[in-house]
């Protein structure tokens, strides 16, 4: 449904795909290197406060036959960063954070002067840009399944974590504007009359919903992709009849099934809240 939208030395490494082990310990060098360490990092705390963002590979715990695998990304023994990696993140993230704000405060200037039914027009353009967003990001994950190259998986994460921040932002603007239109403030710029502002209202109900929705959808994407991952590389060890196990592989199908009929079920909820945004939008004035 779309919306309305191994282990073991080289030599057998090429045969079965990387070994989760193998991943590991190319995607840790990678964290402690300096040339890495932005497509790591761009999901910055104010990114994750936007609504849609992806922290893969900060907070999976990789498993292969019930073994753990530590974090691949903490970056010093003992799990802790030292003070001058913590003091640059800091910065970085202050500094990021009254870029955001500046280009927070010009979308909104931008916006405001649009009437409710173009906010809802470009509304459903940031929608239609996510899901080509999906589309890159599951693309994506194709390449990694067939190739077996994990190490261009951070770099994709991060990309579609700031492509999602950006559009879940927008739409956040585009909330408020609409509050300010329903509070009265602005709904005598626009001459909007009593029935438009009960529809508006619903529309900032619908698109919260829309949010919330997404939200999930991509928490339940980024599961998805892990799970595939894992259960291509333990059918990949059964096949080269190494240290795959058959129960772990049929609960990793299992659960590959289980996360994809979730998605579905939030695709077709997204798409009923779009069509009664599409319906609102016919009885908003121009």
């Amino acid at each position: 449904m779309q919306e309305s939208q191994p282990s073991g030395n080289s030599a057998s490494s090429s045969k079965a795909g990387i070994s989760i082990e193998d991943a590991m310990s190319i995607l840790s060098s990678r964290a402690k290197s300096e040339g890495e360490q932005d497509a790591l990092k761009a999901a910055t705390p104010e990114m994750r406060a936007l609504g849609q963002t992806l922290d893969l590979m900060n907070s999976q715990t990789w498993t292969r036959s019930g073994e753990s695998v530590p974090n691949c990304c903490i970056s010093d023994e003992g799990g802790q960063q030292n003070d001058v990696t913590k003091t640059s993140s800091s910065i970085e993230e202050s500094e990021s954070k009254v870029v955001q704000e500046a280009k927070n405060d010009k979308m909104k200037e931008e916006l405001s002067k649009s009437t409710p039914k173009d906010l809802l027009s470009k509304l459903f353009e940031l929608q239609q840009s996510r899901v080509e967003v999906y589309k890159q990001f599951n693309s994506g994950l194709d390449n990694v399944l067939q190739s077996g190259n994990l190490t261009t998986y951070p770099d994709l994460t991060a990309n579609i974590t700031a492509s999602f921040s950006v559009i879940s932002n927008s739409i956040r603007c585009i909330i408020e504007i609409m509050q300010s239109h329903t509070d009265g403030s602005r709904s005598k710029e626009f001459q909007l009359e009593e029935v438009d502002l009960s529809t508006l209202s619903n529309c900032i109900k619908f698109t919260k919903q829309l949010q919330n929705l997404e939200r999930e959808k991509l928490n339940y994407t980024a599961a998805l992709h892990l799970e595939k991952i894992r259960e291509r590389n333990e059918r990949l060890n059964i096949e080269a009849r190494e240290s795959g196990d058959e129960k772990v592989l049929n609960l990793l199908q299992q659960g590959v099934k289980g996360l994809q009929s979730k998605i579905s079920g939030c695709i077709e909820q997204i798409n009923e809240t779009l069509e009664e945004l599409r319906y609102a939008s016919f009885d908003l004035q121009g």
